[in-house]
């Protein structure tokens, strides 16, 4: 899906930093190859979901709570670029989300408040070029076409964050040739403290959630956590136990995962159940369970649990 905005991208980077003042129509009609791209692109995209039935229906998450929704991604890719603190693998997607929702709110006055600082600082055609091609590369993800449990995906920033990078690094870049020309001489002991602590605080950071993607197991706590009520968590965390042999440990998770989840013969919860009854030697009930599964489901991963019992 990230692919469906190029053409709109690379007409702001005609529009800046390119400055390219040609023949309009020239300038569209070299996107046209890209625009197909897109299309097919885009076209293929949606065939997939409603294949996997993965799109999430209006009548189950509403336009108000899609708005909603890319209101507070707006401020949430942008805020955690900034501040990478308390990311997680998984941000799962409310039943309802308001508009007056404490975070959409704060996301939306945070938005606001970058964009007054970005057009006052950065002035109205880098600012104009930056927030378009923000927007517009997280336009195919931000919700409108739900797919998924998730309501952000950290993956999503980094395309769409890009433009903020750069102008972070012409910034420093600005600030140092300054610096070398001997302006800003009595504020060097303070920025190379606020440097030093910067450096600290995204060394901290980073060792967080490396420690964090040690396994399945210290993947998914932090998620079950913040949000215990998760299906897709239950699951994976099921699944993480399951495949270390913690059959004990993983029984409330797969109890949970049957509690929470819509359909009692979803293959992904009779796998699980079979799982946990081929661990604790209950082979006969666990069979059951898969012959039920591999009809209508006929995954390879329910042939191979079939196969280890």
């Amino acid at each position: 899906p990230t692919v469906v905005p190029l053409p709109l991208a690379l007409l702001i980077l005609d529009y800046f930093p390119l400055q390219r003042r040609g023949n309009k129509l020239l300038l569209l009609a070299e996107k046209a190859p890209y625009v197909l791209i897109s299309g097919a692109s885009c076209f293929m995209t949606i065939q997939a979901q409603l294949g996997y039935a993965n799109l999430t229906p209006v009548a189950t998450f509403q336009i108000t709570d899609r708005i909603a929704q890319a209101v507070y991604g707006l401020g949430f890719y942008l805020s955690k670029t900034l501040v990478p603190a308390g990311l997680l693998a998984l941000y799962p997607l409310p039943e309802h989300l308001s508009l007056l929702a404490p975070s959409v709110i704060a996301s939306a006055f945070f938005v606001f408040g970058m964009a007054a600082l970005s057009f006052a600082g950065l002035g109205g055609r880098v600012a104009l070029a930056l927030w378009t091609y923000y927007v517009a590369m997280l336009m195919p993800v931000i919700g409108i076409l739900q797919n998924g449990p998730q309501l952000v995906a950290l993956r999503y920033s980094y395309l769409s964050c890009m433009g903020w990078s750069l102008v972070a690094g012409g910034a420093i870049i600005k600030a140092f040739s300054l610096w070398t020309q001997g302006q800003f001489r009595s504020l060097r002991s303070i920025v190379a403290v606020a440097l030093g602590l910067w450096l600290v605080s995204m060394t901290a950071l980073t060792q967080g959630q490396i420690s964090m993607w040690e396994n399945d197991k210290t993947l998914w706590q932090p998620v079950l956590t913040a949000y215990p009520r998760s299906l897709f968590a239950n699951i994976n965390m099921a699944d993480a136990l399951l495949n270390q042999h913690d059959y004990d440990a993983a029984t409330p998770y797969v109890d949970k995962v049957v509690e929470l989840s819509a359909r009692k013969d979803d293959p992904r919860v009779l796998i699980l159940q079979a799982g946990l009854l081929g661990g604790k030697g209950q082979l006969a009930q666990a069979r059951v369970l898969l012959e039920r599964t591999i009809p209508s489901y006929g995954g390879p991963e329910a042939y191979y649990l079939l196969g280890w019992i």
